[in-house]
C-alpha cells in the first residue's frame, strides 16, 4: 500500500440504514402522510409576488395610523378654533348692542306697574335677532333687568327695514299707574253686618281694556277701614261691601267660612238690585 493513499471504503448498500438517518426526524409532510393528514396549503408561497415581508407590513401600518391620528387632530383643532371664533364674534356683537328710545307705555299693566319699551340698536339682521334681544340687559329706574319680558320684531317691507323691540314690566313707584278711589258714596246697610260703599276709580290711564284688573288690585281706605280688594267691579261703579258696619264686625268674625261665603253671595245679589243715585 502506497504511503499517503487512504484505502477505499466499501460502499454501503442502498438498503442499509445509517445510525444518523435513524436519529433525524422525517420532514413535516412525511409526518402528515403517516398520520393520515392531507395538507390544503403549500408550505411555501407558490407566487412570490403575493408574499409581503413582515417589515413592509409594519411600515404600512405605521403610516396609516399616523394619517388617521393627524386627520383626527386636524378635525378637533378646527372645531375648537371655530368655537373660539363664534364665541368671540358673539361677544363682540353683544357688546355692540344698545337699547335706545326707552319710553313708558300709555297703558298700565296693573296697579303701580307700567310697561316700558325700547329699540335694540346694532343688532345684526339674521335669524338670531330675537335671541340678541332676549340676552341684552337694561337698567330702568335703578332696577336691572337681565332679560326683557318679551321681544317683538317689526318688519317694514316697504322700507326694507327690521326693528327689534324689548318690553319690560316695571313696578318701581310708577305714579301714573297708582290708581285710587274717589267720590265715596255710602249706600247704607243692605244686610245685617254689611254696608254698601260705592266709589269711583281715579288716576286711570286710557285705554280702558284692563279696567277690571286695575279695579280689583287698587286698595281702598274708608272710614278707618282698609280693604285689600273689592267685592265687585263694574264699569263706572265700584262697590265695597264687606263688614263695614262696626257694630256687627264681631258677630261676622264668629261665623264659619261657609256661612260668611253664603252671606257674601246674598249681599252681592242684593247690591245688584240697588238703583244708582
Amino acid at each position: 500500500m502506497t504511503d499517503g493513499v487512504k484505502p477505499l471504503q466499501p460502499q454501503q448498500s442502498s438498503n442499509a440504514t445509517s445510525s444518523s438517518s435513524l436519529s433525524t426526524p422525517p420532514p413535516p409532510h412525511t409526518q402528515d402522510v403517516e398520520h393520515g393528514v392531507s395538507e390544503t396549503s403549500p408550505l411555501y408561497h407558490r407566487n412570490l409576488t403575493d408574499f409581503v415581508a413582515p417589515q413592509k407590513i409594519t411600515s404600512i401600518s405605521i403610516v396609516f395610523s399616523t394619517i388617521v391620528i393627524f386627520t383626527i387632530c386636524t378635525i378637533v383643532l378646527t372645531l375648537f378654533l371655530h368655537g373660539l371664533y363664534e364665541k368671540k364674534k358673539h361677544q363682540l356683537i353683544r357688546e355692540g348692542l344698545v337699547w335706545t328710545n326707552l319710553s313708558p307705555s300709555s297703558q298700565c299693566l296693573r296697579y303701580n306697574t307700567q310697561e316700558y319699551a325700547a329699540e335694540l340698536a346694532g343688532v345684526p339682521i339674521d335669524g338670531n335677532m330675537r335671541q340678541w334681544c332676549e340676552e341684552k340687559q337694561i337698567t330702568i329706574h335703578g332696577i336691572e333687568f337681565k332679560t326683557p319680558a318679551y321681544c317683538t320684531i317689526d318688519v317694514d317691507k316697504s322700507a326694507a327695514t327690521v326693528r327689534v323691540y324689548g318690553h319690560w314690566a316695571v313696578d318701581s313707584d310708577e305714579t301714573s299707574c297708582k290708581t285710587l278711589w274717589e267720590d265715596f258714596r255710602d249706600k247704607g246697610c243692605v244686610f245685617k253686618g254689611f254696608r254698601c260703599i260705592e266709589a269711583r276709580m281715579g288716576n286711570y290711564q286710557l285705554p280702558w281694556d284692563n279696567w277690571r284688573e286695575m279695579c280689583f288690585m287698587t286698595l281702598a281706605d274708608y272710614d278707618g277701614h282698609h280693604f285689600d280688594h273689592l267685592d265687585s267691579c263694574e264699569f263706572g261703579i265700584f262697590t265695597l261691601a264687606w263688614g263695614v258696619c262696626p257694630k256687627m264686625r264681631r258677630t261676622m268674625e264668629m261665623l264659619s267660612d261657609d256661612k260668611v261665603a253664603a252671606i257674601g253671595k246674598e249681599v252681592i245679589a242684593k247690591l245688584a238690585r240697588i238703583p244708582n243715585k
